[in-house]
């Protein structure tokens, strides 16, 4: 089940002047933080809290997972491997401020799609080309 949180006029994620100073989510954001849909896309401009709510559906999901007997992953994706980490901070603030996402790397995983892709091919590797071993093509690679 997949749920799309969005608007035409993004209001989705933008807080009330009082939610943003106490960072406090409004009750969209608030919906999409504790949705317990298999994939949420959120889909709204630069500025209007989907950083906070991804930080926060993390650390709500992190508390959902130690509550549960079963040993469940998290797998945080980006782009780039800061905005991973900023992810992954915010959500260690909002647990405590103690590292809890980063030192337990068994419950989170965090990196960029580049990163995860690599560590899927290297682990199982029938899942590519199928040979045990390869490398990564750098730019003078791509010349030769």
């Amino acid at each position: 089940r997949i749920e799309c949180v969005t608007t035409g006029f993004d209001r989705i994620l933008l807080p009330s002047p009082r939610s943003v100073s106490q960072g406090v989510p409004d009750y969209l954001q608030k919906g999409a933080i504790e949705s317990t849909a298999d994939a949420i896309l959120l889909v709204a401009s630069a500025g209007t809290g989907k950083s906070r709510v991804l930080s926060s559906k993390l650390a709500h999901e992190y508390r959902r997972s130690e509550q549960s007997s079963a040993a469940a992953s998290i797998l945080v994706l980006s782009f780039t491997a800061p905005a991973a980490r900023q992810l992954c901070n915010g959500a260690d603030k909002l647990l405590g401020g103690t590292d809890t996402i980063a030192n337990n790397p068994l419950r989170v995983w965090h990196g960029t799609f580049h990163t995860f892709s690599l560590r899927l091919l290297q682990q199982y590797p029938y899942l590519g080309t199928g040979l045990a071993s390869f490398s990564i093509a750098d730019a003078a690679d791509q010349y030769s």
